[in-house]
């Protein structure tokens, strides 16, 4: 399997588990216009548990996320695929119980690829669409 084709299943499991774990009120409060992995409040994970960093988002990680990527967000808070380095560690999200940004999840990384469907991405978790192609 292409590196991409096993980066993008990652990332369709790591939506379908957020779609499954995440309670109703915390995919209402998914919103795509704000939404940015380089924030602890406006990532995937801070808006639905209000922060990253909070015991919440450290349970959705644990039960949804199965790789982290090495954050390589350029100036331009965009990733190539070509840059991912993918880890099954998933402590490196965290240093001394606070959440940082050295490692992300294989979706913010995505969320950070030129040309993502992060509207459908959103729409999908929020069960508001039935099926999503990255």
């Amino acid at each position: 399997m292409s590196k991409v084709k096993e980066f993008k299943k990652d990332v369709m499991h790591e939506v379908d588990m957020l779609k499954k774990h995440l309670a109703k009120v915390e995919k209402e409060r998914l919103d795509f216009i704000n939404l940015d992995p380089r924030s602890k409040f406006h990532c995937v994970y801070g808006q639905a548990a209000r922060g990253c960093g909070s015991s919440r988002a450290r349970q959705l990680i644990k039960l949804c996320c199965t790789k982290v990527v090495e954050n390589v967000l350029n100036k331009d808070y965009s990733i190539s695929h070509k840059d991912f380095i993918v880890s099954d560690d998933f402590d490196q999200l965290y240093e001394d119980n606070v959440r940082r940004f050295s490692y992300i999840s294989a979706l913010e990384a995505y969320i950070g690829t030129k040309n993502a469907k992060n509207e459908s991405v959103i729409a999908y978790i929020k069960g508001e669409i039935s099926e999503i192609t990255l």
